[in-house]
């Protein structure tokens, strides 16, 4: 039994890496930072409506200063102008 929880971790780490490292590849580095800072949402969404976790002030007020904090990044980047390359 510990040898598959080994092995099941090991093998969902190496894909995550993986998954990462194309990711990283493929999109600008503000994208793929911006989809990291929202996975605690992502958590938090799913703990409430699948898992029927309370959603107190402290975490909702958490989850709204993370998603104000993408939404400036965003409005920041899309006010730049683009780099010839």
């Amino acid at each position: 039994m510990l040898g598959l929880l080994a092995y099941s971790g090991l093998v969902g780490t190496a894909l995550a890496y993986w998954a990462m490292s194309m990711v990283t590849r493929s999109l600008p580095a503000l994208t793929t930072a911006l989809g990291v800072t929202a996975t605690p949402l992502v958590g938090i969404a799913v703990a409430t409506a699948a898992l029927g976790e309370p959603l107190n002030g402290s975490l909702a007020m958490a989850a709204g200063l993370v998603a104000a904090g993408i939404v400036v990044s965003t409005l920041a980047a899309s006010a730049r102008p683009i780099a010839a390359k």
